[in-house]
């Protein structure tokens, strides 16, 4: 009986709070909506940061060989995809993937996976093994800000808990003594 009073109460406190809130959640999903359709409309269209295809290889090669000329990444790194994706696609497979932003990104993605080992042990030679990282950083879409605060806070959870442990492990002996 008081269960079926409280769901009772529940969906007549549901019943009135969106009455009165739908308006704003008209809105609020009218606004999704539209927002929605511009996004859509600029990658579809290829605007604004939709311009580029990231995970095409003229743009890295671009990026890392060209422009920025970054040595490590490009012959640790962005070279041995180049070289993956030749030797697994023809010219014409790799043209109509640059021109298909979601297969490219997967197919970076393999390659990167595929040639991860040899880019590390090329980059630990040079010493700029900190150098893949900020590869990986530069793919992922959040401001890379964000990523380095949770990585800090990743880091010191990591050493609070191995403290924890190491003072345990130092503590131990004197408590096994107790018993």
């Amino acid at each position: 009986m008081n269960f079926s009073l409280s769901v009772l109460g529940a969906i007549m406190l549901a019943f009135f709070v969106l009455r009165f809130a739908k308006k704003i959640v008209v809105k609020l999903i009218g606004f999704l909506l539209i927002s929605a359709a511009v996004i859509g409309l600029m990658y579809y269209n290829s605007w604004g940061p939709f311009e580029h295809n990231i995970a095409e290889l003229s743009h890295l090669q671009d990026k890392y060989c060209v422009s920025d000329a970054d040595g490590d990444i490009c012959d640790c790194i962005v070279q041995p995809i180049e070289r993956d994706m030749i030797q697994r696609f023809t010219p014409d497979e790799l043209k109509i993937l640059s021109a298909q932003r979601i297969k490219a990104a997967y197919v970076l993605k393999k390659s990167m996976n595929k040639t991860k080992e040899q880019a590390l042990s090329c980059l630990e030679k040079r010493n700029a093994t900190e150098k893949y990282k900020q590869f990986i950083h530069d793919f992922i879409p959040i401001e890379n800000k964000y990523l380095i605060f949770a990585e800090d806070k990743v880091d010191e959870l990591t050493g609070a808990v191995k403290d924890e442990v190491t003072s345990f492990q130092e503590s131990k002996k004197s408590i096994d003594d107790k018993y």
